[in-house]
């Protein structure tokens, strides 16, 4: 039960952090780099609206469900074409209507949440150059802490759930290193402008 806690308090924290990043990022340059890479947003966003109907009324869904929908407009904000706004629209609608189908299937919620998980750090290190550098370090930090205290909550349910949380963790891991070089690079960029 604690880390179940854990999980949703820091994933809660990782949203708000996102939000205020892309805002921040809309605000401070004419090309956005969005917090939450647009894959990762539709399929959360996706997920949250499928937990809400099979969840109601829980309130940390309906409360995810608000961030997650928050993100995805700054999102599509961000994008500079109306055709590409619609296209992830479009995506994000068909992923609700797959993943309602997952829902059905026994532990098809918990094992779609771990899935996703994998998605997501997989692309956040894919895409770790285009994800904005406004509080990138402290959203990969709550993110990794977010998914292990997940998967040392529901890892006794599933061997898959054992299985993705280890490979999840090590694709986090990875990406707040990188995070880490990324930023130290540009912090020593910056000090060499300044001579």
């Amino acid at each position: 039960m604690i880390f179940d806690t854990l999980q949703m308090v820091l994933w809660s924290a990782a949203y708000c952090m996102i939000i205020v990043a892309s805002v921040v990022e809309s605000w401070k340059s004419s090309s956005y780099h969005p917090a939450m890479p647009y894959l990762p947003g539709a399929l959360n966003l996706a997920w949250e609206i499928n937990a809400v109907i099979v969840n109601w009324p829980l309130w940390g869904n309906i409360v995810w469900l608000f961030l997650d929908s928050v993100i995805v407009f700054l999102n599509l904000r961000g994008l500079k074409r109306n055709k590409e706004r619609l296209c992830w629209l479009a995506l994000s609608l068909l992923l609700t209507v797959l993943l309602r189908a997952v829902f059905l299937i026994q532990r098809g919620i918990l094992l779609s949440s771990f899935l996703i998980d994998l998605l997501i750090a997989a692309v956040y290190v894919v895409r770790a150059r285009y994800v904005s550098q406004v509080l990138r370090t402290w959203v990969g930090l709550l993110k990794l802490l977010g998914d292990f205290f997940a998967w040392l909550a529901y890892r006794e349910y599933s061997d898959l759930v054992d299985v993705m949380g280890i490979i999840v963790l090590v694709l986090n891991v990875y990406y707040m290193a990188y995070s880490l070089e990324l930023d130290s690079q540009r912090t020593r960029k910056n000090q060499n402008h300044r001579k």
